[in-house]
């Protein structure tokens, strides 16, 4: 959001371009003043904006706690929100972050449509209505930021291939509704062999049975951690692990989760209020508890295990329309100036499926790293 000061720096740019240029002193002042004016009746503009549209947010909060569906409440913030672009075009082109909003709202409108997605990395089909999948290397990064930001209608999916040396990993599997991001660490061969044991394990695991609670999540990432501190070319890695399964006494959705690190967990409500679900495990970019680690201090074994307490596992019920969201810390950054937490949910509610919210996050992310994103949608 721009300040006040901002215009004033601007109109004061403007007016050295004006002497550089030609043009007597009081011309130059009476255009500094308009200029200026024109500047300050924008902001003013933009704020009313963002606070209509935080207000409607704040509306729209406990309905959809209360299972209103994602389309009316996306319906409501859309065309709130494309009037708003339409009564001022000026504002929106003048802000780059009324233009960044405009674009969202805009496609939050459009018709859910049914696509399907090929992972480039395993060849499975995902329904793009449910699951969203972005994994990008850092050297590929900004290419993939631009060609989203330059697609203003992007019906068909922006088409990329992860690089090779990505250090990031993840697994999905949307017949079990088991999902995982694992964000490697300890130099780039290290790291990436780090990522690539994890799938390999999980997938090992997955196909010899199935999660009935969010222990048998903590005893995976367990099962990994030990497989990963065994291999000598393997270094360490971050691991978010999710299971959907039906209450049976209820028949809701139960989401189990389990944590290792700094990638996260969230859960978005339909009208971009999310809760995050997981613990980070870190201090700037440093982290201190992940898989594969050894620490002399922990215990006998020199082993860091997930531990069997909250901040590791959990369960919460969740609603048709609701979103989870996994992802590594290239989408949210280690430090302040990196960190987009207030972006997060309202990018999620307004995205027209899940692949586009994956899309909009790395988007909209600032951490030059390795970015992984998994939206998945609740049927």
């Amino acid at each position: 959001m721009p300040r006040p000061s901002d215009f004033r720096i601007n109109a004061t740019n403007f007016i050295h371009d004006l002497r550089v240029q030609g043009g007597n002193e009081q011309e130059n002042r009476q255009r500094r003043a308009e200029y200026m004016g024109a500047m300050e009746s924008v902001y003013e503009k933009i704020y009313g904006m963002r606070v209509r549209a935080e207000e409607l947010m704040e509306d729209a909060y406990a309905a959809g706690r209360e299972g209103t569906s994602r389309r009316e409440t996306q319906k409501k913030m859309g065309g709130y929100a494309g009037a708003a672009v339409a009564g001022h075009g000026n504002v929106a082109r003048q802000s780059s972050a009324a233009v960044s909003t405009g674009n969202v709202a805009t496609r939050s409108s459009a018709a859910v449509e049914r696509q399907s997605v090929k992972n480039e990395r395993r060849g499975e089909v995902l329904d793009e209505r449910r699951v969203g999948v972005v994994s990008v290397g850092k050297n590929q990064k900004n290419a993939f930021q631009n060609a989203v930001n330059s697609a203003r209608d992007r019906k068909r999916k922006i088409e990329y291939t992860t690089d090779a040396r990505c250090e990031d990993g993840y697994f999905v599997n949307p017949d079990k509704q088991i999902y995982a991001v694992f964000d490697g660490a300890g130099g780039e061969k290290g790291a990436r062999e780090a990522a690539q044991l994890a799938q390999r394990e999980l997938t090992k695991i997955v196909d010899e049975g199935d999660f009935g609670n969010s222990y048998d999540l903590m005893n995976a990432l367990n099962r990994i951690s030990e497989k990963m501190r065994d291999d000598p070319d393997a270094g360490i890695s971050t691991g978010v692990l999710t299971k959907m399964v039906k209450d049976p006494e209820t028949g809701r959705d139960i989401l189990y989760w389990a944590s290792i690190g700094d990638s996260r967990i969230y859960v978005e409500y339909n009208n971009g209020q999310i809760v995050q679900l997981s613990k980070d495990e870190s201090v700037g970019n440093r982290v201190w508890n992940a898989l594969g680690y050894f620490d002399s201090n922990s215990r006998g074994d020199g082993a860091v295990h997930v531990v069997d307490d909250s901040d590791h596992h959990g369960a919460i019920h969740v609603n048709p329309g609701n979103r989870i969201i996994l992802v590594s810390d290239g989408v949210t950054g280690d430090y302040p100036e990196q960190a987009i937490d207030d972006k997060i949910g309202p990018v999620v509610a307004l995205a027209r499926n899940p692949r586009k919210a994956a899309e909009d996050l790395v988007a909209i992310s600032k951490k030059p790293d390795d970015t992984t994103a998994i939206v998945v949608e609740v049927a």
